[in-house]
């Protein structure tokens, strides 16, 4: 049974501790190094620049959106179903929110952890907040049809519509961009040989 993938065996499958001068009583610190394969996404610096604009007033507006849609008084609002709807896909919207800190940190070029970072926010939960969102969108049709039909009632799940929408369009918008990798050869031009053996362990050594 294969183990269970940890943040920190990500870490030290792609870092390597090597000791290098320092200008302390020993001489010398331990620095890690990122030799993992580089993820490269395949556009230009200008046209980066403008998905990292557009995906974050994505992200922004859908979440001022949410708020001002939440904060009408309105007794849908309090329906148990289309608030569990909600509420699990602001969760995920938290985490979307996260992934755009990586992306908006992100150079052309970045290192794996990074990349999964950003492509899970961006693709896995941007689908899943698509679709909560559509079902309170549902749920809030079913309840001005068959409960208390009202212009409060319409607008709240009209914005629970665009925000699923705007939602499924991030993770549009974030798949135009293909990637492929790179090999890292950072170790030698450092010069340095990472011992892979034990990753636990894992200190570079120079080749001299």
């Amino acid at each position: 049974m294969a183990k269970k993938k940890t943040l920190r065996s990500s870490f030290e499958e792609n870092y390597t501790p090597v000791v290098v001068p320092a200008d302390n009583k020993r001489g010398e610190k331990i620095k890690y190094v990122y030799y993992g394969p580089w993820y490269v996404w395949d556009v230009s610096e200008a046209d980066f620049k403008r998905k990292k604009i557009l995906l974050t007033a994505l992200e922004i507006v859908s979440l001022i959106i949410f708020i001002v849609a939440a904060s009408i008084y309105d007794p849908l609002n309090t329906l148990h179903v289309a608030f569990a709807f909600t509420a699990a896909a602001e969760c995920f919207h938290i985490m979307e929110l996260a992934a755009l800190v990586d992306f908006l940190t992100a150079k052309v070029r970045t290192n794996k952890l990074k990349y999964q970072n950003v492509s899970r926010g961006f693709e896995f939960f941007t689908m899943l907040r698509a679709m909560l969102f559509a079902a309170a969108t549902f749920s809030g049709v079913l309840y001005a049809i068959f409960g208390n039909f009202t212009l409060e009632a319409c607008i709240i799940s009209a914005s629970y519509a665009l925000c699923g929408g705007m939602a499924w369009y991030t993770k549009k918008t974030y798949k135009e961009m293909e990637f492929y990798t790179e090999e890292n050869d950072i170790l030698k031009k450092m010069g340095i040989i990472p011992d892979k053996k034990d990753n636990s362990s894992n200190k570079g050594k120079d080749k001299k």
